[in-house]
Parts: C-alpha cells; sequence; structure tokens
C-alpha cells in the first residue's frame, strides 16, 4: 500500500490525489472483496486497529466487510 500517488505528469511534487489501491489476503479465503474507494488511509488504520481491539480517533474501519466474504 502506498501513501498517496502523485500525477507524474502535473510538473511539481505536492501531493494530489490519486487513487491507490488497497489490496488485502485473508489466509484461507478466495476470491476479492470491493470495499470502495475510501475516504482516508486513516480507514486502513482504523480496520487494523478493529482487528485487534484497539480504539483510535480517525477513520472508518472495513473489517466487517471483508469479514463477511
Amino acid at each position: 500500500m502506498a501513501d498517496h500517488g502523485n500525477d507524474p505528469t502535473i510538473g511539481h511534487s505536492k501531493h494530489t490525489r490519486e487513487n491507490v489501491p488497497i489490496l488485502i489476503k485473508r489466509i484461507g479465503h478466495e476470491g476479492l472483496t470491493d470495499i470502495g474507494t475510501r475516504r482516508t488511509m486513516a480507514d486502513v488504520g482504523q480496520t487494523v486497529a478493529d482487528y485487534f481491539g484497539a480504539e483510535i480517533e480517525f477513520g472508518t474501519s472495513f473489517l466487517s466487510e471483508i469479514e463477511k466474504h
């Protein structure tokens, strides 16, 4: 996973709003789950925190979306 994507054709190194795919492999599970476009990378951190039963302030967990498949 990358923290951001920069359009290489824009002529500057400031962050741009590019979509970067999230790939998660769960042992024992086949197939793909589309979790859609997330609003923030904080959703990844929130999902990891949710998995371990921790609480953090930012992001929206998508753990339930990937566990149901």
